[in-house]
């Protein structure tokens, strides 16, 4: 497997695990179970996102050079 596949699936793959972490706190908050460190994951998360799709866009480009 090349380096950018194996960065194209580790990215996915924590992006989904980030995105079920963050569906869960929302759901906490709508359900009265929220709290501020729990503001804090989602935040966390936010800054994932935003590392996680710049990994993918250079991935992508990496393998689209390989092409």
């Amino acid at each position: 497997m090349k380096q950018s596949d194996l960065i194209i699936n580790e990215t996915i793959d924590l992006a989904e695990r980030y995105m079920s972490i963050t569906e869960q706190i929302l759901e906490d908050f709508k359900n009265g179970n929220g709290n501020l460190n729990k503001l804090f994951l989602i935040k966390f998360n936010i800054k994932f996102y935003t590392i996680g799709v710049y990994a993918l866009k250079t991935a992508m480009e990496e393998k689209i050079k390989e092409m």
